[in-house]
């Protein structure tokens, strides 16, 4: 009991009950998400027990886990994809040319789409059919076609290719594509 009590602090696990019988669910996750993007692009953690003292802690390195092309790369297109089916299940179903453009925006640059496409209004709302031609289609085919460099030597620059991908979790994570189960 007394473990438990010193890992409630880091582990806030919920069951899939509690989450079928809580009606704000979404509310709830959506704005913890809002409030504190932080905490999922957050790249280490220590968990302390009531002392202060250590107990455990982590560290996320997508490198370890996230698949590369070919020639060994991480690219913007084929991790979107894969993020998408590893945090939503639907194995790619619900990921259209909508969820693709900010996924890959936050993959390629740690922006959303909307302030890539234009800066001077961000929070412009664009449709499927605008994004599969003109310049938003090729503002998307410029983001996908991009790496990320999650296994570079630089820290710096490896530090901040996993919080791009903390970013596009985010956004995957509040999706409403991650509360219904697909059947996958």
């Amino acid at each position: 009991m007394a473990i438990r009590r010193k890992l409630s602090k880091c582990h806030s696990g919920q069951t899939s009950l509690n989450a079928a019988n809580n009606p704000h669910l979404f509310k709830e996750a959506y704005n913890s998400n809002v409030d504190y993007p932080n905490r999922i692009i957050r790249l280490r953690q220590d968990c302390k027990d009531a002392s202060g003292r250590v107990i455990s802690s982590w560290k996320k390195d997508w490198s370890r886990i996230a698949p590369t092309d070919s020639h060994g790369n991480y690219s913007v297109k084929q991790l979107g994809k894969w993020l998408w089916r590893r945090f939503t299940g639907d194995n790619g179903k619900n990921y259209t040319v909508l969820e693709r453009a900010n996924v890959a925006a936050f993959l390629a640059t740690g922006r959303d789409f909307g302030s890539l496409a234009d800066p001077a209004s961000p929070d412009a709302i664009y449709t499927a059919k605008q994004l599969k031609s003109g310049q938003l289609a090729d503002l998307l085919g410029s983001l996908e076609s991009q790496f990320l460099d999650l296994d570079s030597t630089r820290a710096n620059i490896r530090r901040q290719a996993n919080q791009r991908v903390g970013l596009a979790v985010n956004f995957i994570t509040m999706t409403p594509f991650t509360f219904a189960t697909g059947g996958n």
